[in-house]
């Protein structure tokens, strides 16, 4: 059972420990990238304290699902282009930083997503981005959606509809047209695909996040939908309750010098 709140905002932390460092290996910048923290944790001694993590946005995101359970501070390193959740900078830069290990953690809490099989089983699945109802065929899917068991959409009908965390804000949500909301906001997103109801059209709306989402497919023999997790495909479903999880999150690592309202600024006003 649920009983443990993850704080929001960041906590100053000091890395003394070696790092357990996944490159990206297709990318021609994370070569120097991984040269640099070699030679940076050669000195250091003890168990790891951190995982560092070299390439881009999506390398970063399945590197976070792949370490969720050693419970470690994950830092990333830029060696693609928008690197969101990555930290940038010369290269003399990531050596001084990294070797005086100074960070500030943020404490981002999963999506915990639990629901009901097409085939009527139950599951339980986590997500650090988004939880994404999609329409299965070219016809539209029919939902009936619940906030705070308040049922706020009979029918919602569309493409599909997407919970995200603020992490998340910044990819699929921000591309159907959510405004980002920066890490650390104690919010998460609702974001319709092509979405409209008896009141008409339903972009996006940000709530708090205590908030507890329940969608029920209407209609779904003749107007199938499924379930896509952080990117990943799932199955066909009947059913889905969205909500952050209180015990399981991941805490993402930035360098002092980091400035992540910067980098929502520059999503906002690109240049």
């Amino acid at each position: 059972m649920e009983h443990a709140i993850y704080p929001y905002g960041s906590t100053q932390m000091v890395f003394k420990g070696p790092g357990i460092v996944a490159s990206d290996n297709g990318r021609e910048k994370s070569a120097t990238l991984r040269e640099i923290a070699t030679r940076v944790y050669e000195s250091r001694t003890g168990s790891p304290d951190h995982v560092l993590v070299i390439g881009g946005d999506g390398f970063m995101l399945d590197q976070i699902e792949a370490h969720a359970d050693l419970h470690l501070p994950i830092l990333g390193l830029n060696a693609g282009t928008r690197g969101f959740l990555l930290n940038s900078g010369s290269n003399q830069e990531i050596a001084d930083r990294l070797a005086r290990g100074a960070v500030n953690v943020y404490h981002q809490p999963l999506l915990l997503v639990e629901g009901v099989t097409s085939s009527g089983e139950t599951f339980q699945a986590f997500a650090f981005n988004e939880a994404f109802v999609r329409a299965s065929t070219q016809q539209s899917g029919r939902m009936r959606v619940a906030i705070d068991s308040t049922v706020r959409f009979d029918p919602l009908s569309g493409d599909g509809l997407m919970v995200s965390t603020a992490a998340g804000s910044t990819g699929w949500a921000m591309q159907k047209g959510a405004v980002p909301i920066l890490i650390g906001t104690p919010q998460i997103l609702l974001t319709g695909d092509a979405t409209s109801s008896k009141r008409g059209r339903f972009s996006w709306a940000p709530l708090s996040s205590n908030s507890r989402v329940e969608i029920e497919l209407l209609n779904r023999d003749k107007r199938p939908m499924y379930l896509v997790v952080d990117g990943k495909p799932r199955q066909e479903i009947r059913s889905v309750t969205i909500r952050m999880s209180h015990t399981r999150a991941i805490e993402l690592a930035f360098f002092p010098e980091t400035d992540l309202a910067e980098k929502l600024m520059q999503l906002h006003f690109p240049s």
